[in-house]
């Protein structure tokens, strides 16, 4: 997406893993593609990482098939913080959209008007 026409988001939203998860990698990808993406940025976007939480440790999505994806991550999701009404969602991979979806479900309930994601890959 191009912002010559259009206002850049307020924040930047890694997508969250489970704490687990972050524990068993020793990181969390998503907040340092966040990091990363900030630093190159001709804009400077606040990064949210406390605000969207996962809180329920799920399968890893690679580990399930795709009817199984498109189920596990419904209702995972918790808003514990103030959230912008401009967000952009980092994800490294968009597979079947489900986890995506879940979470912009949960910000859009919260006041959220608008979610832009960004993304490093779409698989078909």
């Amino acid at each position: 997406m191009h912002y010559q026409n259009t206002p850049w988001p307020k924040e930047i939203i890694p997508l969250p893993s489970h704490a687990t998860r972050i524990k068993q990698r020793g990181f969390c990808h998503t907040r340092l593609m966040a990091n990363f993406i900030r630093h190159n940025l001709s804009q400077k976007i606040n990064i949210n990482s406390n605000s969207l939480i996962k809180n329920t440790y799920t399968a890893a999505q690679h580990t399930l098939n795709k009817k199984d994806r498109l189920t596990a991550q419904k209702n995972t999701f918790q808003v514990t913080n103030k959230v912008a009404k401009h967000v952009a969602l980092i994800d490294d991979v968009i597979t079947t959209g489900s986890t995506i979806d879940a979470c912009t479900t949960t910000l859009f309930k919260h006041g959220v008007e608008r979610i832009d994601v960004w993304s490093l890959a779409r698989t078909p």
